[in-house]
């Protein structure tokens, strides 16, 4: 029998009883189908970090803080320096943890140290309230607010990144408030002043104006309700906040931004990797957009490895059923086996002629287990986007690549070469004789 002929037999073998066939096929289907979505889920989702990663941060910028000193089962010490209230929120943001504040010889330190070519304190301010200026009290809104950092740029809806080094009071608002305020659209916003009220250590209110440059669309590294101010609107709001404060009090920072330089020939990897190393060797911490992000990759994960598991457990089920339809099927087949190698088809032969009936279960099972959610996916993409994951613009979450699609379709095909092989050493130690009197 040749080979083209022994193909043709196993495909028309493995549907000689289809019901059989079809649930077997279908119950390995089941864990092709939640493989490959959670394959497509996760590259979905790794995708929109590389962007996010790409479009907000900059390789060569690093936060840096410095962490609390800790005993062997982690709890921090107590410290008077360290940073309470808003500035820790900022630490908590880069995933710092309990950090002690920069004080001016900090910030000195930083920028004695090799390879660091700038370094930018990073304030951590907050206000009671914006509204637009001329709306009545009625229209204040709270709102969150983060200093702009070097070498970090936002996803802008409308209008253009903060200019850290004006002098003039700037601020790129999130998208959520152009409803908010009533208008159509995130070019209207840009270009309006907005009032911040920020209330002094006595409790009593001051405003501070500043004129809207930009509008943000949201992204994993911030609430959606997180405005972006430039260095003056900052040190503006702060000044009122700390009012009455000492002056060697003020000079605190909760984080810096540090600027790393490469030598010639060197590779920005390796220039953020030795600065991180000096900086942890001086007590600091670096931590690049990307290791930040990190957090969030390994959350997603661990939800990758659950839903893995799962996909395993049906398909260790799905080969079983592969194993049970061909043993069974060796057993209704015994006197045609018998006369097949009667009439001269080796054991080999037998073989191949199982193992083919379990790939072709296998290939049934791989292109039902794929090309359903492949195919859905565009259609479960775009109710996503107009839906639960509106607030995230640029969020494919269920991408299928060929990768994915080559690899889950060959894992299910190999399970299934495997799990028909018993049956398939069954069928081909089979003595002939013996077979042809099989009743």
């Amino acid at each position: 029998m040749k080979t083209r002929d022994l193909i043709a037999t196993a495909i028309s073998n493995t549907f000689r009883n289809r019901l059989r066939t079809s649930l077997t096929a279908l119950a390995i289907a089941i864990g092709a189908f939640t493989l490959s979505l959670t394959l497509a889920v996760n590259n979905g989702l790794n995708s929109y970090i590389d962007e996010t990663i790409a479009s907000v941060g900059s390789e060569d910028t690093l936060t840096v803080t410095k962490p609390t000193e800790t005993v062997e089962d982690g709890i921090a010490k107590y410290d008077p320096d360290a940073a309470s209230g808003m500035e820790a929120g900022a630490a908590a943001m880069s995933g710092s943890g309990s950090v002690e504040l920069l004080t001016q010889d900090d910030m000195n330190t930083l920028r004695s140290i090799e390879g660091v070519s700038q370094v930018h304190t990073v304030r951590s301010v907050s206000v009671d309230y914006v509204q637009l200026q001329g709306s009545s009290d009625d229209d204040r809104w709270v709102l969150n607010i983060s200093p702009g950092i070097p070498g970090v740029s936002l996803p802008l809806a409308a209008g253009e990144q903060p200019d850290l080094n004006s002098q003039d009071h700037q601020i790129v608002l999130p998208r959520d408030y152009v409803k908010t305020f009533g208008l159509e659209n995130a070019s209207e916003l840009v270009g309006k002043t907005v009032e911040l009220g920020v209330s002094d250590p006595t409790g009593t209110m001051e405003t501070v104006t500043a004129k809207v440059v930009g509008v943000s669309d949201p992204v994993l590294t911030s609430s959606s309700a997180t405005a972006t101010l430039n260095t003056a609107l900052t040190d503006a709001i702060y000044n009122v906040s700390a009012k009455g404060l000492p002056d060697d009090q003020k000079q605190r920072w909760a984080t810096a931004s540090v600027t790393v330089e490469t030598e010639d020939g060197q590779s920005i990897e390796d220039a953020v990797s030795q600065v991180q190393q000096r900086l942890s060797d001086a007590g600091y911490r670096g931590q690049t957009i990307n290791e930040i992000l990190g957090q969030f990759r390994a959350f997603f994960d661990a939800i990758l490895i659950m839903l893995v598991a799962f996909a395993a457990i049906a398909l260790v089920a799905g080969s079983l059923g592969i194993i049970n339809t061909l043993l069974m099927s060796v057993q209704e087949r015994t006197r045609e086996i018998g006369l097949l190698k009667a009439l001269g088809l080796t054991s080999r032969r037998v073989f191949a002629l199982f193992s083919l009936e379990s790939i072709v279960i296998g290939a049934l099972s791989a292109a039902v287990g794929i090309v359903i959610p492949a195919v859905a996916a565009p259609w479960i993409n775009h109710a996503l986007s107009n839906g639960p994951l509106a607030d995230l613009p640029g969020l494919t979450l269920i991408s299928f690549s060929p990768g994915i699609i080559a690899g889950v379709a060959a894992l299910i095909i190999a399970i299934a070469f495997l799990a028909g092989t018993l049956p398939a050493a069954r069928a081909a130690g089979k003595d002939p004789i013996e077979a042809l009197r099989y009743e």
